[in-house]
């Protein structure tokens, strides 16, 4: 995991969070949410020479990659860099690292999530800007208060992804950053825009959104796969649904049923995808529930019905009853003047 730490020199205070990558998206994105949560921009930002935020040029000349070039240019502060191998430039910095992370993880190293992960980060973060410095005898929170006036005013948040165009494979896979991801088997041996978010990618072809999916995969080479994107081929070969990894990768619920209702009519599960595709999964899940209840099979045609009952309009109680006193009315008046007997009675007839 990596740690993204901004710390203001005056006050000591201290932002942080925690990524997977250190790549151009997850740079981005610290700097959006820093910027959010002070309220402002500092008019200067020293970098260190990490590959994210320096070029490196023959002779040591160095210019902002084109990362620091958009967050400077947008929000208007000036990126400063410190010098190669001197460490007494950017002790402040390196010092916060260290203080966070001790603060963060020195009593628990191991998560179930990297959610609470991060939520340890931020409580550590949030205690020790808190705590009184021993250098000023104040609060970093305190002190930041008042060196938030000379902030420049904030902005709309930048939108921090990274737009790239990838081949899709002849397997209906992308791959984005070391990894595999599915996409709609129709765009096989295809080009399509990915747009990287930090825990994201949004998917386009033909300037059209298609979908968006999690990146959930932390290692090299691996496989996110979507049963759905791959329905027109399991339609050609439905026996192969059984031990395919789409199979292994979909939803607990879908696996559960498959092997239950569906091992041995693997064509009818791809019309249930379909049916999930046209409703919800949350839907399907009740209808079968339903039937489960009602002790009825688990089918196809019993789980449309299902569905159908729920969609059907509820009319109002009174709105058939409304209809034919309105359509009386209007007969008895038309016979009254006919005779000359004048209106009829506001008073409903029964």
């Amino acid at each position: 995991m990596k740690i993204g730490v901004f710390s203001l020199k005056n006050s000591d205070y201290r932002f942080a969070r925690l990524y997977t990558h250190e790549n151009t998206e997850c740079f981005l994105d610290v700097h959006r949410q820093f910027f959010e949560h002070i309220e402002g921009v500092p008019k200067e930002i020293v970098y260190d020479n990490a590959l994210v935020q320096v070029k490196r040029f023959v002779g040591g000349e160095k210019k902002p990659t084109e990362a620091v070039i958009r967050l400077s240019s947008y929000y208007g502060y000036e990126p400063r860099y410190t010098n190669y191998f001197r460490g007494n430039e950017k002790g402040h910095v390196e010092r916060s690292v260290e203080i966070v992370r001790r603060k963060a993880y020195c009593t628990q190293q191991c998560f179930a999530t990297i959610a609470e992960a991060e939520t340890a980060l931020i409580k550590a973060i949030n205690k020790n800007n808190a705590s009184i410095k021993q250098r000023t005898g104040i609060t970093a929170d305190t002190a930041f208060a008042y060196e938030s006036e000379f902030l420049m005013p904030a902005r709309i948040p930048l939108d921090v992804s990274v737009f790239m165009e990838v081949s899709v494979n002849k397997y209906s896979l992308i791959y984005v950053d070391t990894n595999f991801y599915s996409v709609p088997d129709f765009l096989s041996e295809k080009k399509v825009m990915v747009r990287k978010y930090p825990n994201r990618i949004r998917v386009y072809y033909n300037d059209e959104f298609l979908f968006e999916t999690k990146r959930v995969l932390k290692g090299r080479n691996q496989y996110q796969i979507d049963i759905n994107h791959y329905l027109e081929t399991l339609k050609k070969k439905p026996g192969a649904i059984t031990h395919s990894l789409a199979l292994k990768q979909a939803k607990p619920w879908l696996q559960k049923i498959f092997h239950d209702y569906y091992g041995q009519k693997p064509r009818d599960f791809i019309t249930l995808l379909e049916l999930i595709q046209k409703n919800s999964l949350h839907d399907v899940q009740v209808a079968v529930k339903k039937l489960e209840i009602k002790k009825l099979p688990i089918d196809n045609s019993y789980i449309y019905n299902e569905l159908m009952d729920e969609s059907a309009p509820i009319s109002a109680p009174n709105e058939g009853y409304d209809a034919i006193h309105k359509a009386c009315e209007e007969q008895l008046l038309a016979i009254s003047s006919l005779y000359g007997f004048g209106g009829v009675s506001n008073e409903r007839v029964h």
